[in-house]
């Protein structure tokens, strides 16, 4: 394993602990527990950066493994400004639907990873068949 894969693992390894751990301090903290500690919440945490992670490691190109490291940057970042905020209090959490707002922040991470790796795969793969233009892989 290349040091770009791992850097990228590691990025998404930390937006992944602080993901799950969010809900489970919120919910200890502000006596939500029958809200946030079912195990749907933890595992729907979990679901994008191990979508990220399997979308994300396998490939090859140089070009995307660079893209693959920034998503993995923006992801620890956005999760950073979502979950600090929640855990610090500054946000306060309460309320019988604050399961629902980390559902609605999973959906949104998914599909941002799936369109965002889309994107980027389709705009390589039309970079690199163009004949007259830049056609080395990666």
């Amino acid at each position: 394993m290349d040091r770009s894969r791992v850097v990228v693992a590691a990025l998404l390894g930390a937006g992944l602990v602080l993901a799950v751990a969010t809900p489970w301090y919120v919910g200890v903290s502000n006596s939500l527990e029958t809200y946030l500690h079912h195990p749907a919440v933890f595992a729907m945490q979990a679901v994008p950066y191990l979508l990220a992670a399997a979308l994300w490691l396998p490939v090859r190109t140089p070009r995307l493994q660079t893209i693959g490291l920034v998503v993995a940057w923006v992801m620890l970042v956005a999760a950073v400004l979502v979950y600090v905020p929640m855990l610090t209090g500054w946000f306060p959490m309460g309320g019988d639907m604050v399961a629902l707002a980390f559902l609605f922040i999973e959906v949104v991470t998914v599909v941002l990873v799936v369109l965002v790796t889309l994107v980027a795969h389709v705009a390589v793969r039309l970079r690199i068949g163009r004949p007259g233009r830049d056609s080395r892989v990666g």
